[in-house]
């Protein structure tokens, strides 16, 4: 290690803070590397088990909304508030199951799986009871159509 004793001090500085350089780089090039992993992990993590969880809480407020709106409807006297009411229930309708289409393709997991079967029974279960009133209150029969609503519907929609 003579040699190292023999060298300019300027040379041992510079090469000293060259060394410093190729260490930084390769901790730099290391750290971009495993960043990159990181945020594929944390994209995979937001799109697959994040955004169904938001799915799920939208689907449960248009379901909730529906049960309000059809009350409503079925409670109203004023056929133009009627209307919006229904409207309401398709749109929500609609929206409900584009939501459950995009939460099924992101199933992954056994347990997502299951809470999108009990979903799927829940809709399949009060359906039907939604289209009957629809169709008793729209004939007006809204009594008939508001004793569904406070018996069958609302131990269906518990469930």
């Amino acid at each position: 290690m003579k040699w190292i004793d023999n060298l300019k001090t300027s040379v041992k500085l510079i090469g000293s803070f060259v060394i410093m350089g190729i260490i930084a780089g390769v901790v730099g090039i290391f750290g971009i590397l495993y960043i990159r992993v990181i945020d594929k992990a944390d994209t995979r993590l937001y799109e697959n088990y994040t955004v169904p969880i938001m799915q799920l809480n939208e689907m449960g407020v248009s379901f909730q909304r529906i049960r309000v709106n059809i009350r409503d409807a079925i409670l109203t006297e004023d056929a133009e508030a009627q209307k919006k009411n229904y409207d309401t229930i398709n749109e929500l309708s609609a929206q409900m199951d584009s939501t459950a289409a995009e939460y099924e393709a992101l199933i992954e997991t056994e347990e997502m799986r299951k809470t999108f079967d009990e979903y799927s029974s829940a809709k399949a279960n009060f359906s039907p009871y939604l289209d009957q009133m629809i169709a008793l209150d729209k004939a007006g029969k809204s009594e008939e159509a508001k004793t569904i609503l406070l018996g069958n519907a609302y131990l269906s929609a518990k469930e």
